[in-house]
């Protein structure tokens, strides 16, 4: 019987954020989860991620979501000065069907960025 070789864990190659660690990313793509906070205003909305902060997303293309949406953004993060943004390449509205709980989700990020940062990424 030939056993199959162990294969490493793949890293995460988008990390998901909130507010606190989307410092950490300037100028790397990654993920945010959360809630539209704001309707889609030309090519820019808001993002109220699992921590409660207020998160600027900039759309490459026409996206419709109503506020409180939950959606999911993966792009590339901008700013400084202590704002930040993400500039989308992908969005996703993430059914109303889907349960999600922001608390748990915060929770994984935070143990993700500390104690088990090496698990998930390099």
């Amino acid at each position: 019987m030939n056993a199959e070789p162990v294969q490493q864990h793949q890293l995460l190659s988008h990390p998901y954020v909130n507010g606190s660690t989307i410092p950490n990313y300037i100028g790397k793509d990654v993920t945010l989860i959360g809630n539209c906070a704001s309707e889609v205003n030309g090519d820019t909305f808001a993002v109220l991620a699992s921590d409660s902060s207020m998160i600027t997303v900039y759309l490459n293309s026409i996206f419709v979501a109503s506020s409180d949406e939950l959606v999911m953004v993966r792009g590339q993060v901008e700013g400084g000065d202590g704002s930040f943004a993400i500039r989308a390449n992908y969005v996703h509205k993430i059914p109303s069907s889907q349960v999600f709980d922001k608390n748990v989700f915060n929770e994984f990020i935070n143990l993700a960025e500390n104690s088990f940062k090496h698990l998930f990424y390099d």
